[in-house]
């Protein structure tokens, strides 16, 4: 038996000489991004802005000082045209602060946000 004391810098010198074993050494791979992943982060990221897009108007229209202070609703209803037939319009409720609450744009933002999250998820899945 070895009376070698491994406390201090013995124990940190052969640390270090074990993790330098060039036997554990793995050459390092440059990672190359598929094309596809790629395009998924892209049509994440749009997916996510317009998702924020949208979440900002549900928010705005809920008050109608700001709706007539910033003359919104010359802004917002543009906005209705992008949605899918069988939700724009749809839903359109009062709110107690005088504006509109947008159910369609807040359910329309939330089907975003839900695909933006699939889509990260499914680019991580594959690798």
């Amino acid at each position: 038996m070895s009376n070698q004391h491994y406390s201090g810098r013995n124990y940190s010198r052969q640390h270090v000489q074990a993790r330098r074993d060039p036997r554990f050494d793995t050459p390092k791979q440059k990672r190359v991004k598929d094309p596809l992943s790629i395009g998924l982060q892209v049509v994440a990221v749009i997916f996510r802005v317009i998702a924020i897009v949208y979440s900002l108007l549900t928010i705005l229209s809920f008050s109608g000082f700001i709706i007539s202070s910033f003359k919104l609703s010359t802004f917002i209803f543009p906005f209705t045209a992008f949605l899918p037939d069988f939700l724009a319009g749809r839903w359109v409720l009062p709110s107690p602060l005088d504006g509109l609450f947008r159910t369609d744009f807040a359910i329309f933002s939330a089907v975003l946000f839900a695909l933006d999250a699939l889509l990260i998820k499914i680019k991580e899945n594959r690798g």
